[in-house]
């Protein structure tokens, strides 16, 4: 049996530029970037997910700098290691136009196909070379859930079984 995990991706966005005048808000868009990713993230075991990085009160200043992506794993519970979710950006963060900026299908979220049912894992992505100049954050969650079997066998089972003793002879 496959295993249906929501990633509510506890996606925390941080942006951080090395000057505080280059600061901006981050958020996480769909792979497009024609709106914000949705909250919860279906995904399977060992499928993935493109999305897109968002930014937003830019200055002119912030025109053509360059500034790595990153990410931080802040905490794994439900049985899940830190190990279970891969992040890869396709390059560096490089705005071209202000006041926003749509960075398009530059993140890979992958799900290990053999992460747990139930894990949970909290994400912080950001702009910059340090998670410590975060700017702004925001939060996604990530549970899991069981199976459409796991969930109708029983219930099949009571309503069969109020048929059964509830039969008029």
């Amino acid at each position: 049996m496959k295993k249906l995990i929501i990633l509510a991706l506890a996606l925390a966005i941080c942006t951080g530029l090395a000057d505080a005048s280059l600061t901006h808000t981050g958020r996480i868009y769909d792979e497009t970037a024609s709106g914000l990713a949705p909250n919860p993230i279906n995904l399977l075991p060992g499928s993935s997910v493109i999305l897109s990085y968002h930014a937003e009160k830019l200055t002119s200043s912030a025109m053509g700098l360059t500034t790595p992506y990153g990410y931080d794993i802040l905490d794994v519970t439900g049985g899940g290691s830190v190990n279970d979710i891969n992040i890869t950006f396709t390059h560096n963060f490089t705005p071209t136009t202000y006041p926003e900026y749509d960075d398009v299908g530059v993140i890979t979220l992958k799900l290990d196909s053999n992460a747990p049912v139930g894990a949970v894992y909290e994400v912080k992505i950001y702009t910059g070379t340090s998670s410590a100049t975060c700017y702004a954050s925001a939060s996604r969650d990530v549970c899991a859930v069981p199976e459409f079997p796991t969930i109708a066998l029983p219930i099949a089972a009571i309503l069969g079984l109020a048929f059964i003793f509830t039969r008029r002879e």
